[in-house]
């Protein structure tokens, strides 16, 4: 995980939302009337999806990525082992309004805003050479 990723988080979050929105503009539902089943009688049946359109299936893709992209940051900051590590990347990166570094370190009990930060560059460096290596 780097910082530009973890950084990107909060654009991909909205970036979702506005395709998730998209999508379901251009979603249709059809009425049809069907007798086909026992006991063969009339009744009304709704289907609901999307048209094959490029712009759709654009819409799709781009979706999965950036589905693939937040999960990869949420499951990241799960898996963080050091509870104060969490809400480090979940204040900073994660919550819907970005806070500052002197935000973090009051909301944690530290003094100067450079701990938390130094703590989760730490981190970060040791993840990513530790992920690198075979």
């Amino acid at each position: 995980m780097t910082l530009d990723r973890l950084e990107a988080y909060r654009a991909d979050r909205t970036a979702l939302e506005a395709v998730n929105g998209e999508l379901a503009e251009r979603e249709t539902q059809v009425a049809v009337q069907s007798a086909a089943t026992p006991p063969y009688s009339l009744h009304t049946a709704t289907l609901t999806g999307l048209p094959p359109t490029p712009r759709v299936i654009s819409l799709l893709e781009r979706q999965a990525a950036l589905r693939a992209s937040c999960f990869a940051v949420e499951r990241f900051a799960e898996n963080l082992d050091d509870p104060e590590l969490r809400e480090i990347v979940r204040l900073r990166f994660m919550s819907p309004r970005r806070h500052s570094w002197q935000e973090i370190a009051l909301a944690l009990g530290y003094r100067a805003e450079h701990t938390p930060k130094r703590k989760l560059a730490a981190y970060l460096e040791v993840y990513n050479m530790n992920k690198n290596e075979p």
